[in-house]
């Protein structure tokens, strides 16, 4: 037996084991018993099994979360609107000359009859797409304004390239606008229109980014009374029929915070009228407006949460005539979204 001590270090013991050409020591890990290298490499290669397994595992982990973050790159939203009010044209406008050189703006409350459909949203990183639709009735002035306008969008990017078309549609009918003992007059009035564009973005529509557009569009109005007597038979009148060519440009941005998601929006409108039509209308050829929007998307569950309240502020500056072509939402609104 050959024995050997070593100073610095415990006491090793090394011992010429039989039918054996390795030295086997006595160690902690073994507590004395024989043939400790076939214990501990047996140790090592369960550890190192387990460490493979594990980062096996981890890497299949990160495929799966940029597999479900792919997935989840696109959302569907729905908002529904909780202040019943619209920016509407003055009964002024209406009753006493259709319009005429500029259009009042005044405040109109959902009486009856209102339609709680839910603005559509869906987007993804390079996908933007809306749907509004509202219909309703409002009361003004005595009479009861029947509204339902439509709008909508779809835009894409590639790259830093962005391009987009959108459209609205807008009718109204105001029943008894003038009434007799043996008639009345009926007032309705429709506008439609679409727009293309074409700019720049960083980011992605679902989370951060930063858009630049500029385009240009034409938009349709037309107005009509209808006198319907007990003596004679009912006929119609044509008062305005008009063409617009519009032009715009617009800033947007969003910032993606964990529970909260601020957004802005400037847009410069320029109107110019191409042709125009009948008996009264609006007199003004050209004008223009600064709309600005900003507000904030609050998030209670974070960024993966289903239940979330938007909150907007919106402002026009300049001309008020592009009440002629429609509604505008309140200058305060607040939304219930669920997203998807």
């Amino acid at each position: 037996m050959l024995t050997s001590r070593y100073r610095n270090c415990h006491r090793v013991e090394q011992h010429f084991v039989p039918l054996s050409l390795f030295p086997v020591s006595r160690c902690p890990v073994c507590a004395g018993r024989r043939y400790c290298f076939a214990f501990c490499a047996i140790a090592l290669a369960l550890l190192l099994s387990s460490v493979a397994l594990a980062q096996e595992e981890s890497q299949e982990e990160v495929q799966e979360e940029k597999i479900i973050q792919k997935k989840s790159s696109f959302r569907l939203a729905f908002d529904f609107p909780l202040i019943p009010e619209r920016i509407i044209a003055n009964m002024d406008n209406i009753k006493e000359q259709p319009f005429g050189r500029s259009v009042q703006p005044v405040v109109g409350s959902f009486e009856r009859r209102y339609s709680l459909i839910p603005r559509l949203n869906a987007f993804s990183k390079n996908f933007n797409f809306h749907l509004g639709v509202d219909r309703f009735v409002i009361r003004d002035d005595g009479m009861v304004r029947e509204n339902m306008q439509a709008d909508a969008h779809l835009e894409g990017s590639l790259w830093l390239v962005l391009i987009g078309v959108g459209g609205r549609y807008f009718q109204e009918n105001i029943p008894n606008v003038l009434s007799g003992e043996e008639y009345h007059v009926d007032f309705d009035r429709q506008s439609y229109g679409g727009r293309v564009w074409a700019g720049l973005k960083m980011g992605g529509f679902h989370t951060t980014f930063i858009a630049v557009r500029a385009g240009k569009g034409r938009l349709w109005t037309e107005g009509n009374e209808t006198y319907s007597s007990m003596l004679d038979e009912d006929f119609k009148i044509l008062l305005f029929s008009d063409q617009f060519d519009v032009s715009f440009q617009s800033l947007e941005g969003r910032v993606a915070l964990p529970y909260l998601a601020p957004f802005f929006l400037a847009e410069k409108n320029v109107f110019k009228k191409l042709e125009e039509s009948g008996l009264f209308g609006l007199e003004d050829d050209s004008f223009e407006n600064v709309k600005m929007v900003w507000g904030a998307e609050l998030m209670p569950a974070g960024k993966g949460g289903v239940f979330r309240i938007v909150v907007r502020k919106t402002n026009y500056f300049g001309s008020d005539n592009d009440l002629y072509f429609g509604n505008r939402q309140p200058e305060w609104q607040g939304y219930v979204r669920f997203v998807f």
